[in-house]
């Protein structure tokens, strides 16, 4: 793969039908690979593979290959590949184990990346944790949905929900080899494995309990035969001729008359079932028992009419409730309980008495979700009287009929509306996780969202949501989405804010406090502000602690960073603003992976740290990998002053991306500087095949005099310091449209760059020309909404803003 390019799909399910099967075969022979990863699968000059380092697997499973440490310095090997449990404990480790770490190979042959290739050891392993599966369609969309779907679930992270033997998952891989028809993976066979009979061998693992239980079950027969026998010798017989008087009650009111026992006439008489068939047994029951003399009299035959002893009593008189009853007083059938209320009504022929109120089912009122009552028609739905599970926001006329009735719940029971705020405020009140969009747009005013663990999920392949400031505070900044302390998830869905003129403070698209996971997944951020209104943000973390005011104790318990995590898959953020600000010092995790960042002004924007940190601190980690980032002003600012007067640990951890900054500015920009001395220590950077312009700064100090020491990209390719670990660095860019060559250089720049506002660019005005060239991933990048055409925003509700789609 990394020689050539991925495998083609009919060889990657090959391979992994053959790796499945070796697994197999190891597994009936008890031994667990425990190491399944590329590097192991070898194949040769036939083309067919070889699982090796099973030696080793034995062993210990958590054993490193010596190729896979001075590859990277760090086990990359199995954390790229390590199933959870394995992770958690390596004793409890089994075939499943191998076949989510194959899951991750057969997923690595298909894409060229393992399912979670960013972030540090740590991080690799909490994505194989909790991270859902990933979609290999995403990267590579000639991927079927069926291979798609067998993949996830050889990465379950529990291991009951994957494959449970190999032989399972090679049968699901042929049939999506002659599905999509597949050549080669179609002639695959799984080859017998030489095993005992199961039946010899389950009785040679139970034979100790089967012998105890046995012995136990023929002493409890022979205890029962020899009571059995000791019963005998004292049984008493009834006399044949035995007359017994009981006294039965008439249920008509007379007096009670003495009867036969047991009057069979009575009590087993042939009774009629529902569907009006004679109970045969019954009427057979009756005949014998006047065959030996017993008496049928009144009173039988009033006891008779009471049914068998165990029915239950059916009283002639007892009112039916109204809502059992259609409009003209007939039983409304249809109804499960009305039809076990009709069985038990009496048999006479009399109707029923029922109440004289007018109430009926066509009027029956019932509670609404947000408690008030509406007429509903026909009968309830099975749901109308639950809590629901989801909320969905709709289209009006979803849920307005030609009557105008409004319906409170879809047909799966989910909550109905048609706003967004009150979709949350609905999630909140029946404290509900999951919030779906089911239309392509939305208008919506700032929102909150304060239950933690929401997902916000587009069902119609990407909902656009247009954010209008209020008009009444523009002396403040505005947040259009506030997250405060709560993890949330999106997935599909656009953003989109255009900044008004009037809004001088400008604002942020989402603010966050602290203890955050943000996730967005196919999701892009579009921010408009074409006059240039300062302090815009799509990220705004806001917690601003006053230090003066706060007790030594106080200050001692503030030093402990808050964390400030965000992840992004397949995201696109463009618009004037800068991407993220920090008013206070934070443990900020930013993952990215495949991506555009096109803004007028930086990726970071922050302050210092209130306490100098140590050098194995990192509060600041980026882990970017095939992001191509626009960044005119740099890509990350530091402002030191008083109150934190310390440089923040920055660790940046980046694959595959390009990082354009304009002439002049500097990558890293740390200002406010104490002394230049051991400003080196807070900035490391590590990674490969990155592309950088030549001519710009990746590191500026500026102290507090104002004097500046810089390191410029050109340095780096003389003498690279010890922070700068990266390898396989480009030099060059070459754009594929609107090129012109620089010959000094050796560069080629887009004027898209600099003439289209960043707000309207999209991933076509930052492609490359050549075969290899980092960045985005164009393919799994989202569809952006409204493309470069953002004009009719400021024309919210008219027809032109729907059909801006495109």
């Amino acid at each position: 793969v990394h020689h050539s390019d991925v495998l083609s799909i009919d060889d990657a399910v090959y391979y992994g039908c053959q790796v499945a099967e070796a697994l197999q075969h190891a597994s009936h022979r008890g031994i667990v690979h425990r190491d399944i990863k590329p590097s192991n699968v070898l194949i040769d000059t036939d083309r067919e593979v070889k699982l090796v380092d099973m030696g080793l697997a034995r062993i210990d499973k958590m054993e490193m290959s010596q190729e896979d440490l001075t590859a990277s310095g760090v086990t990359l090997g199995t954390f790229d590949y390590i199933s959870p449990e394995q992770a958690k404990d390596p004793r409890a480790a089994d075939l499943r184990s191998d076949i989510y770490s194959l899951g991750c190979t057969v997923y690595f042959m298909l894409t060229g990346q393992p399912p979670y290739p960013g972030g540090t050891m740590l991080q690799k392993l909490l994505s194989h944790g909790n991270a859902p599966p990933p979609d290999a369609r995403h990267i590579r969309p000639s991927v079927s949905p069926e291979l798609a779907a067998v993949i996830q679930r050889m990465l379950a992270k529990n291991p009951d929900d994957r494959y449970q033997n190999a032989a399972d998952l090679i049968t699901d891989l042929r049939v999506i080899a002659y599905r999509d028809g597949l050549s080669r993976s179609q002639g695959v066979v799984a080859a017998p494995t030489n095993q005992e009979n199961p039946v010899v061998l389950w009785l040679a693992q139970n034979a100790p309990w089967l012998a105890a239980t046995s012995l136990l079950l023929l002493v409890a027969a022979w205890l029962q035969l020899s009571s059995s026998a000791s019963q005998d010798d004292f049984r008493l017989t009834a006399p044949s001729t035995a007359r017994i008087a009981t006294a039965v009650p008439d249920l008509n009111g007379g007096a009670n008359q003495t009867l036969g026992n047991p009057p069979e006439t009575g009590l087993f008489q042939a009774q009629s079932p529902i569907d009006g068939t004679t109970n045969e047994s019954a009427a057979s029951t009756q005949s014998d028992s006047t065959s030996i003399g017993l008496e049928t009299d009144t009173a039988t035959a009033a006891l008779g009419s009471m049914g068998r002893a165990s029915d239950p009593p059916s009283l002639p008189n007892l009112p039916q409730p109204d809502e059992y009853l259609s409009t003209n007083n007939t039983p409304a059938i249809n109804n499960p309980a009305v039809r076990a209320f009709e069985n038990d009504s009496p048999t006479n022929g009399s109707a029923p008495a029922v109440p004289t109120t007018s109430t009926t089912m066509d009027s029956v009122i019932s509670q609404n979700m947000t408690g008030e009552t509406q007429s509903e028609e026909g009968a309830l739905p099975p749901f109308a009287a639950t809590t629901p599970r989801i909320v969905r926001l709709v289209d009006t006329s979803q849920i307005i009929d030609a009557q105008g009735n409004i319906a409170e719940r879809g047909d799966d029971g989910a909550a109905l509306t048609t706003r967004l705020s009150e979709a949350l405020n609905l999630a909140r009140t029946f404290e509900i996780d999951r919030v779906e969009l089911a239309v392509s747009q939305i208008d919506s005013e700032p929102i909150v969202i304060d239950r933690d663990g929401m997902s916000i999920v587009s069902t119609v392949g990407g909902t656009t949501i247009v954010f209008r400031s209020p008009e009444d505070d523009s002396q403040v900044q505005s947040q259009m989405i506030a997250l405060g302390s709560n993890r949330v998830d999106f997935d599909d869905i656009h953003f989109v804010w255009d900044v008004e003129p009037a809004r001088a403070q400008g604002g942020s698209l989402i603010e966050l406090h602290s203890n955050r996971l943000l996730r967005l997944t196919d999701c892009s951020i579009t921010i408009g502000n074409a006059i240039g209104v300062p302090s815009v943000y799509a990220f705004a973390v806001t917690k601003r602690i006053d230090f003066d005011a706060l007790g030594d104790d106080e200050f001692t318990n503030s030093r402990s960073l808050p964390l400030v995590a965000i992840q992004m898959y397949n995201v696109i953020v463009r618009g004037q603003m800068s991407l993220i600000k920090m008013d206070f010092d934070a443990a900020l995790q930013l993952q990215w992976e495949n991506g555009l960042l096109a803004v007028s002004r930086r990726m970071i924007e922050t302050t210092g740290a209130t306490v100098k940190p140590s050098i194995t601190s990192s509060p600041i980690e980026l882990s970017l990998t095939r992001l191509t980032s626009h960044t005119p002003l740099g890509l990350l600012q530091m402002n030191l002053n008083p109150q934190t007067p310390f440089p923040a640990v920055i660790n940046r951890d980046v694959t595959s991306c390009v990082f354009v900054v304009d002439e002049g500015a500097s990558h890293i920009e740390v200002t406010g500087l104490e002394t230049f001395d051991e400003a080196s220590e807070f900035f490391k950077t590590r990674g490969e095949a990155n592309a950088y312009d030549v001519d710009r700064v990746m590191l500026s100090l500026v102290d507090q005099g104002g004097n500046r020491e810089q390191v410029t990209m050109r340095d780096l390719t003389a003498r690279r310091p010890s922070w700068f670990d990266e390898r396989s660095t480009r030099w060059t860019i070459w754009w594929k449209s609107d090129l012109h060559d620089d010959a000094e250089s050796g560069l080629s720049e887009s004027t898209s760059l600099t003439v289209v506002p960043p707000d309207q660019r999209t991933p076509i005005d930052y492609r490359q020309d050549g075969a290899v060239y980092s960045g985005f991933d164009e393919k799994s990048l989202p569809q952006l909404p409204f493309e470069t055409d953002n004009t009719q925003l400021d024309s919210p509700g008219e027809s032109g803003i729907r059909s801006g789609n495109r």
